[in-house]
């Protein structure tokens, strides 16, 4: 059972802390600052790709689990503190228009939001065995059992001769072993029970922005679309690699994140990007911090992330002819390109 102490740390770690990340982006933006999902979305996205990297290094040179933690805790906390200090005066006007926001939305929309919380609580209450488990949540626990990061053999306990070059350039365990030291929940009953409430939503999130985008002011058609979304993620378990079978049963896992939500919030940050004259810059930082999320979650997504990323953006530049979108599209691809690299030279 969580403490009181703990369910307010995770709400604090998953819930508000992702928002103050996320309302540094919109700030410099200044494009739907008063947007939570936005800020939500942007913040997590933020403290994945920090983790990345704060995270590699340290795992190439064998570095201490508990350093990297307080590391990257420290650097997230200094963040949140800057936001703070920007945002200050935004706070009460956010609050008042997300008030404002909920009044008068369709009954497509909350039969939309019950669709989700449905969803959402599926996963918690009841209970999946996934066999990836045995490496993705025994790593993170062995990362705090051992105060070290891949030098132990999470189906065996025998430590590795090698550093496992498959896993340790996305090494999302070391993100689920953090969050558990910040929030005192165990790593095993974190990623099953307090993940999935955050990530389920975030991945919707990222579709409900998607949405907005591509039917602008219709709120009526905007639901339809969350509706139609969510019924193709709940009659998706025909198969255990289906987007869908990913997202409900086991998005504690960090393909299972990179398929929900990473991939199509790529599609989203570059329709954003394309639309909008300005911001260019801060776009192109978020689309980085997008990339360095791909990277994290999966070793699939050091590739996957840079194709979805040169998929989109060659679209859009054609569509909005804005060429500059190749080369804001190419730039973000970067961290891609390295860590692709440095798994070639250590395999």
């Amino acid at each position: 059972m969580m403490g009181v102490s703990q369910i307010m740390m995770a709400l604090i770690w998953f819930g508000l802390i992702p928002v103050m990340l996320g309302m540094l982006y919109t700030k410099f933006s200044q494009q739907n600052r008063d947007s939570l999902m936005l800020n939500y979305c942007s913040g997590l996205i933020i403290m994945l790709g920090l983790c990345q990297l704060v995270t590699v290094p340290y795992v190439l040179n064998r570095g201490s689990f508990t350093f990297v933690s307080n590391l990257y805790t420290g650097i997230v906390i200094g963040l949140c503190i800057l936001s703070l200090v920007l945002n200050f005066t935004f706070y009460g006007r956010m609050i008042k228009k997300i008030a404002q926001k909920f009044k008068g939305c369709p009954w497509t929309v909350w039969a939309a939001v019950g669709l989700i919380a449905m969803q959402t609580l599926t996963p918690v209450a009841g209970r999946h065995v996934d066999d990836d488990d045995a490496f993705y949540v025994g790593a993170a626990v062995a990362a705090q059992e051992t105060d070290e990061m891949y030098t132990v053999d999470p189906y065996t306990g025998e430590a590795y001769d090698e550093l496992p070059a498959r896993y340790i350039l996305s090494p999302f365990p070391v993100f689920t072993a953090s969050s558990a030291k910040n929030t005192g929940i165990h790593a095993a009953i974190l990623a099953h029970t307090v993940m999935p409430l955050f990530f389920v939503p975030f991945a919707y999130m990222v579709y409900a922005l998607l949405g907005k985008r591509l039917f602008r002011k219709e709120r009526r058609l905007f639901g339809f679309f969350l509706i139609l979304v969510c019924l193709f993620q709940i009659f998706s378990g025909y198969s255990v690699y289906t987007q869908g079978t990913f997202l409900l049963v086991r998005i504690w896992q960090g393909k299972a994140l990179l398929a929900a939500a990473l991939i199509p919030a790529v599609y989203y940050y570059c329709l954003r990007t394309a639309q909008e004259k300005k911001g260019l810059v801060i776009n192109s930082v978020m689309l980085l911090f997008l990339m360095l999320a791909c990277c994290l979650v999966s070793s699939m997504g050091i590739m996957l992330g840079a194709i979805a990323m040169g998929m989109a953006g060659i679209g859009c530049a054609l569509v909005y002819r804005r060429p500059v979108l190749l080369l804001c599209g190419a730039l973000s691809c970067i961290p891609n390109l390295i860590y692709a690299s440095i798994y070639l030279m250590i395999r």
